[in-house]
């Protein structure tokens, strides 16, 4: 038993997981700062965080922050049979607000079993829902990257990047990579100058 004052101090230390849920906005970079007035949630995983707050992942898979979404943190941690489970009750719920997200984690967490033709095929009616889903672009853009497809890689990343620069950094590197495996040297220096 513990006081309740020493709680968020002491719990890291008991526990195996411990997630502080706040409430995020974005600095002009991008990245996640605490802000009370805004409206998205995030879960704060790591011990040691920026921002003061209780958090401990022992499975070291978690990112600093992560949208409070339990498939997608199942998924993370490897638990994927679980993961698809509440990717699908999410999709059965008619009232669900954005399927195309479910959608987009349920084809990760696919690709990740080895079940790739599945995988890709949720990323697309993830897109088919909502074309204009950064994350489900550059989502299949990497996934088709790994599966040697370059072109349609290419097609996908390049879109996540036109429709949302914020998100510029992380699928550039994609980019890069694309072009590089293509042997477009000239192409994927001329992207790593523009994000310097």
């Amino acid at each position: 038993q513990m006081e309740g004052s020493k709680a968020g101090r002491e719990l890291p230390g008991i526990v195996d997981q411990v997630l502080s849920m706040h409430l995020f906005g974005r600095d002009k970079e991008g990245g996640y700062v605490l802000d009370d007035k805004s409206t998205e949630r995030r879960l704060v995983c790591r011990a040691g965080n920026p921002y003061g707050l209780p958090a401990k992942d022992r499975s070291g898979r978690l990112d600093m922050t992560e949208p409070p979404d339990l498939g997608q943190l199942l998924a993370k941690r490897g638990r994927h049979e679980e993961a698809l489970k509440h990717f699908d009750a999410a999709l059965a719920e008619m009232t669900y607000r954005e399927p195309w997200i479910a959608r987009c984690n349920k084809g990760q967490a696919l690709w990740q079993m080895g079940r790739k033709t599945e995988g890709i095929a949720e990323q697309r009616a993830c897109l088919t829902l909502a074309p204009r889903f950064c994350k489900g672009r550059r989502e299949l853009g990497r996934i088709l990257l790994e599966a040697d497809a370059m072109n349609a890689a290419l097609f996908h990343l390049e879109r996540a990047v036109w429709l949302e620069p914020t998100v510029l950094v992380f699928a550039n590197v994609d980019l890069v990579r694309a072009h590089a495996l293509l042997g477009d040297w000239s192409r994927a220096e001329m992207i790593l100058d523009v994000s310097a």
